[in-house]
């Protein structure tokens, strides 16, 4: 099911928030997390290609824009990070 790996990629980025680790280290979806990253886009490429791959991005856009709303506090955008690491799986180029 696409919804689990793009419950799996949102909980990377909260558990990115709640390590209160600089952004520098990017490792949300860059850094240590790349690997897992790229192993969720391969598999949402083999469920459905790139359909299933945007849809999941599309799903993490709007969850990142409800962290945003009302908080005074500019969360980094991770969806940048999540398209680097993407990057040359199937269709998807970032």
């Amino acid at each position: 099911m696409k919804l689990d790996l793009t419950i799996e990629l949102s909980k990377m980025i909260k558990a990115e928030n709640a390590s209160k680790k600089p952004y520098d280290d990017k490792s949300a979806f860059l850094g240590p997390n790349k690997e897992r990253a790229r192993e969720i886009g391969e598999a949402l490429n083999e469920r459905g290609g790139m359909l299933a791959m945007l849809e999941a991005y599309q799903q993490l856009e709007i969850i990142h824009a409800f962290q945003q709303f009302g908080s005074s506090l500019k969360q980094p955008n991770y969806l940048r990070d999540l398209e680097l690491a993407w990057d040359g799986i199937g269709e998807w180029q970032s």
